[in-house]
């Protein structure tokens, strides 16, 4: 059940964020990419900067912040300035969310590997426990 659990949180951003070839992505949005992530953000997340439960990520706001990830000093609480869909123009951390999503992601899936190796080293002493106790390892009874 944690395996299966873990699993499922683990592949949750996948599905949340779609993949794209960023690359194309970052030419053909050129200076605007921006704008755009931020447009993204502000789509799926409401005025105090929580995320909407029926959210529609087209990839931009993915590309912009592994691109912005990459570069030296980032964090990723930096905030990024742009209009909202209320008409103000505001700053917030459009790469929050997505980073530590990607980044629990990456955690559970290693956790979810030390998890079964764990379970099958226990399983294994167990099962030599058992033969030696037993005492017959060439005959049955």
């Amino acid at each position: 059940m944690v395996i299966f659990s873990c699993s499922q949180a683990a592949t949750k951003p996948l599905i949340k964020y779609p993949s794209l070839n960023c690359t194309d992505v970052i030419e053909s949005q050129g200076r605007y990419l921006e704008e755009r992530a931020f447009a993204e953000w502000d789509h799926n997340f409401d005025d105090e900067g929580d995320e909407q439960d029926d959210t529609v990520y087209t990839g931009i706001l993915r590309c912009f912040c592994d691109q912005r990830a990459l570069v030296p000093g980032f964090k990723k609480t930096e905030l990024f300035t742009g209009k909202r869909s209320t008409g103000l123009v505001e700053e917030w951390p459009v790469c929050e969310t997505y980073l530590s999503d990607t980044f629990n992601a990456r955690v559970l899936g290693m956790l979810m590997s030390f998890v079964i190796v764990a379970t099958n080293l226990v399983l294994r002493m167990i099962m030599i426990s058992l033969i030696k106790w037993i005492g017959e390892d060439t005959h049955s009874q």
